[in-house]
Parts: C-alpha cells; sequence; structure tokens
C-alpha cells in the first residue's frame, strides 16, 4: 500500500531526517492518493538528466534514456524528468531490460519502508547489498537511504563500520498484496506479519484478531481478485489497514438483504451478527473487530462510516474514498486496557462471551440529518434481526424526537410479540421517554 500519512482531522508531519515523527493528534491512518512532492536533485554541469553522471568526451553516458548533452530542460525538477523510470523501492523483475542500476540517485522512503522492517530482519548483515539488488540503485544512494532510515527510527543498526547489522527500529510497517484464489489468512499472519512487529500480549492477541477477520471476509465475501494488507507500528500505536477489489461491503449487504442505501446497511452492521453466508459465518467478525479497535473505519465504494471508542459505540458517517471495492481501517494504543474477552463479554448478557446475544441499536443510522422517526416503518427496520438477541438497547442519542407510531410499534407490537426480546431505551429525551411509557403502558 503506497502513499502518504494522514491524521485523522489534522496532519502527521513526519519527517525522515528527525530523530521521530511528530503527530498533531493519537492516531494516524493511510491515504491511498497522496503523490509525493518532486524534488531538483544537484547535478554536474554536463551530466545526464536521469542518472547525473557526466558523460565521457567520447559520447553519452551509456544511461538508457539520457538525450544529447544531458541538460535539464526549461525549469522543470530533475525527478521528474524521470517520470518513466521504474518506482523507486521496485523489485529488480521491474526495472526495463538494459535500465542502469543507478539511475536513480535517491531512493523514496515512503516506498522503502514498505518492506524494509522484514528486509532487516532477514538480511542484516547483508541489507545494503539486498536494497541495491532489489531497488537498483547505487551503493552510495543506498546507504544514504539507509542513513535516513536510521535517522527516522526505522532501522537500528550495530556492529561495526566496516560490518554493520542492521535491524528493525521503532517503527515498523509490513504491506503486501495476494491475490485471493487460495488465500490462507492465518499462513499470512503467521509468515509473512507477525515475525516483523514487537507488539504487547494482548494487542498483538487483538491485532491478530482483527487481521484474520478482517482478511477472510476479503476472501469469503467481496467477490474481488485481490487484496493487499499494510500493517503499521508504531511507538504508540499499530494500525492495520486492509483493501480488497470486490464488490462493497454496502453494496454486498443492500443486494442480500434488499436494502436501500449505505447507511441501512451500516445500522444492520452495527447490531452484529450479519454475515451474507448464514451457512458459513456468524456475522461476528467484522463486528467485533470494529468493538477491539479505538479508531475503525469502513471505506466501500465512496462511502465510508467511521467509529471512535472514545464517543462510545456510535458510528458517524465520513468521506469515503473513490475507489471500488472495500477498505477497512483500525487502530489501537499500544497501551490500551481493552483485551478480547473483555469485548466478546460485553456483548453477553451473561458476561462469559461465549454467546453473542445482547445488540445495541443506532438510531442515528436510521434517518438523515433533518429527519425524523416518526413512521412504523422506521421501526420495523429498527426492529429487524432483533429476535436472535436476548437483550437489545436503543440508543436515542443525537435523535431529538420521535412520532407516536414510531414508539407504538416499537416498544408496543414488536415487544408484545417478541417478549423474550428485553428492549432497553437510553440517552432519551424526557419528551421521548414519555411517548416510549405511554406505548408500553397502552
Amino acid at each position: 500500500m503506497t502513499g502518504s500519512v494522514t491524521i485523522l482531522g489534522a496532519p502527521l508531519n513526519w519527517c525522515h531526517t528527525s530523530r521521530r515523527p511528530t503527530p498533531r493528534k493519537a492516531f494516524a491512518e493511510w491515504s491511498p492518493t497522496a503523490p509525493g512532492r518532486a524534488t531538483r536533485v544537484r547535478r554536474p554541469r554536463g551530466a545526464c538528466t536521469v542518472c547525473t553522471r557526466r558523460p565521457p568526451v567520447e559520447g553519452p553516458c551509456g544511461c538508457a534514456r539520457a538525450s544529447g548533452a544531458g541538460r535539464l530542460s526549461s525549469g522543470r525538477p530533475a525527478l521528474e524528468e524521470q517520470a518513466s523510470c521504474p518506482a523507486p523501492g521496485m523489485p529488480p523483475t521491474d526495472r526495463p531490460p538494459g535500465h542502469p542500476r543507478n539511475c536513480m540517485t535517491r531512493l523514496a522512503i515512503d516506498q522503502l519502508t514498505l518492506w524494509i522492517t522484514a528486509a532487516a530482519n532477514e538480511h542484516s548483515l547483508d541489507l545494503p547489498a539486498y536494497v541495491e539488488e532489489r531497488t537498483g540503485a547505487s551503493h552510495r544512494a543506498t546507504l544514504a537511504a539507509l542513513r535516513r532510515l536510521v535517522d527516522a527510527q526505522w532501522l537500528t543498526r550495530g556492529g561495526t563500520a566496516r560490518r554493520p547489522v542492521y535491524g528493525a527500529g521503532l517503527l515498523r510497517q509490513v504491506a503486501r498484496s495476494y491475490t485471493l484464489h487460495g488465500l490462507m489468512e492465518d499462513i499470512v499472519w503467521q509468515r509473512d506479519f507477525a515475525p516483523h512487529f514487537v507488539l504487547p500480549r494482548h494487542v498483538a492477541r487483538m491485532i491478530q484478531h482483527g487481521f484474520t477477520e478482517l482478511v477472510n471476509n476479503a476472501i469469503d465475501h467481496s467477490g474481488g481478485t485481490s487484496v493487499t494488507v499494510s500493517l503499521r507500528q508504531t511507538p504508540t500505536h499499530a494500525q492495520l489497514l486492509v483493501s480488497d477489489d470486490g464488490c462493497g461491503v454496502f453494496d454486498k449487504i443492500c443486494d442480500t438483504y434488499e436494502l436501500a442505501d449505505a447507511r441501512h446497511a451500516m445500522l444492520e452492521l452495527s447490531k452484529g451478527r450479519l454475515t451474507t453466508q448464514p451457512q458459513a459465518h456468524t456475522g461476528r467478525g467484522l463486528f467485533f473487530s470494529s468493538q477491539l479497535a479505538d479508531v475503525f473505519d469502513i471505506h466501500a465504494n465512496g462511502k465510508a462510516f467511521q467509529r471512535r471508542a472514545w464517543e462510545g459505540n456510535a458510528w458517524q458517517p465520513g468521506k469515503g474514498l473513490p475507489r471500488q471495492g472495500s477498505s477497512i481501517y483500525m487502530a489501537m494504543s499500544l497501551e490500551s486496557t481493552r483485551t478480547l474477552e473483555q469485548v466478546l463479554g460485553q456483548w453477553s448478557v451473561d458476561g462469559s462471551g461465549i454467546a453473542f446475544d445482547q445488540t445495541r441499536i443506532l438510531l442515528n443510522l436510521v434517518i438523515g440529518p433533518g429527519q425524523t422517526l416518526d413512521s412504523r416503518a422506521q421501526a420495523r427496520r429498527v426492529a429487524a434481526r432483533l429476535p436472535q438477541f436476548k437483550r437489545a438497547e436503543v440508543d436515542f442519542s443525537g435523535v431529538d424526537d420521535v412520532g407516536h407510531a414510531f414508539a407504538d410499534e416499537l416498544f408496543r407490537v414488536f415487544a408484545r410479540a417478541h417478549q423474550q426480546v428485553e428492549l432497553v431505551p437510553l440517552n432519551m429525551t424526557p419528551r421521548i421517554a414519555a411517548l416510549v411509557q405511554a406505548a408500553r403502558s397502552a
């Protein structure tokens, strides 16, 4: 997964030459579309515009893209002129045949960080040679890039000057893409991700749970062909991003349950125990992954909803990404006191975490801005699938008023038809509380 890092509501100041990143807020998330900034490369007079080497007297420097005397064209940055060169950080198999190894004078750090953690763990004694082979960069450019990564805490460097030993730093990241056909999420986690991160035990357990559930959702439900998974560790947080090229989670739910729009699909997701394949799944994975995280975002086909743990259980509409498929982002603090067992127990009536028989309905997902809960149809939409649970909390947060028909349908008609379900209204205004009491007493 390529791109820059943005903060939820504010930019994140990553400086590759400084000792540590300086986030303005607690949690960061990736943005799939954020082009890097081209910078001018200092070049000796008469040197090639691509590799910056001074050509010999008898002819051009030999670079496959050198032209004429190799002067910079009118005022454009040197990196801009390298647009058709292979992207920095690409494997050598992606370089065009005959392309010189040292045509890139400076490696892009944001590309290197996608795989440098795994490379440092697997090639600690010969990391410079491995980076040269993988990127095609010169030895000098490789050493300069590794120094920058050490300064930015992506790497550690020990050993001697002649025999350096590299290791993964405080900042770690692994980003990999996979074909969905035949993919097994547990093997991906154990082989490609788990060995490269050092997380508190309870946080690692929650990250593993979210990782395997989200990747399995992409395999079994997306209908796509590929998935990209990126896991990042900072000194304070762990951040996971899973993106597929499938049909999109909201469209999938709307088609299966004949719902009108993404808001209604999110309402059903927020209840839990929702699956488009009931014969093979229980509908727990995405729900409990969202409850484990401090920050959880769902993007699908231009629609987005986000949840923040410090705001309770509320889901709020967000700005969707303009791409096909689903992208799900979760982040949690390394100092989180939350555990997987605690979260499971919160949604079990007896607190054991074995059964998933308690839910909460967020009424702000039923209606859009400026609308009210007036109709019986809205009440029936709220009550859909509630007989699966023993206890259902009805959260009126953000709802100022409801109609008599809505209150009667939910708290009298449905309640008497399904007496095994305990309805518990929460966060009501005095007027709503009176209407609910009147409906129950009718």
